[in-house]
This record gives C-alpha cells, sequence and structure tokens, in this order.
C-alpha cells in the first residue's frame, strides 16, 4: 500500500512539473510596458526579447497596462483565447508608437505549449 501511495504522489508531482511552459515577448516599440502575465504575476516588457518560464501552470494571456496621454490608464489583453487585439480608437501611449496604436499578437498551438507575444 505504501508503494501505492508513493507512486500516486510521485505521479502527480510529474503531471504538476509537465505543466509548463514559456513566453516570449518580442516588444518592436520603443516603449517599455508593465505586463501581468497570467499564472505568473507583473513582467515588464522593454524593447527587444524578454522570455519567462511559469511557475507550475501554464501561461495563457498577458495583460498589457499604460497611462495614455491624457494620464488615462489604459489596458490591453491577448492570449491563447484572444490572439490579436489593438488599441485603435484609444488615446496613444506616452511614448511615441507607430500609428498612434499598439497591437498585440500572442501565438501558441496549443495550452502547454510555449507561448510567443508580438507588441507592435
Amino acid at each position: 500500500m505504501k508503494k501505492f501511495l508513493m507512486a500516486a504522489v510521485l505521479s502527480c508531482g510529474a503531471f504538476v512539473t509537465a505543466q509548463a511552459n514559456s513566453l516570449t515577448i518580442i516588444n518592436l516599440t520603443s516603449c517599455t510596458f508593465r505586463c501581468g502575465v497570467s499564472w505568473y504575476g507583473d513582467v515588464m516588457a522593454a524593447p527587444g526579447t524578454t522570455t519567462i518560464n511559469s511557475i507550475g501552470q501554464d501561461l495563457e494571456s498577458l495583460k498589457m497596462e499604460w497611462l495614455d496621454v491624457t494620464g488615462t490608464y489604459r489596458q490591453l489583453v491577448s492570449g491563447i483565447t484572444l490572439p490579436n487585439t489593438n488599441s485603435l480608437g484609444m488615446p496613444a501611449p506616452a511614448c511615441p508608437v507607430p500609428n498612434g496604436f499598439i497591437t498585440l499578437s500572442w501565438a501558441q498551438a496549443s495550452l502547454s505549449a510555449n507561448a510567443t507575444m508580438v507588441i507592435f
């Protein structure tokens, strides 16, 4: 019975560790954005590439936050269920971006697969 319980506990541990993926954020703007990543926490996405690894749960979405030129708090959300979103119609962020608005594009084959988010 002890061997069975030990095997069950180890199997559960293997299942939890198997639920891990990474998110690569490619920021093509000249701005640094605060991003809240599901099951991870806040990340500062500077221009260039930022990669984070999950801490047990699969990463599945990202909420990007900024203050626009009027001082109003704005946010965009993108993830596996909402792969593309943009701020068209919102005031531009204080940091100049191309065309005055921001687009988020999320690519992920499945919930447990690694993900890539492009900010442009």
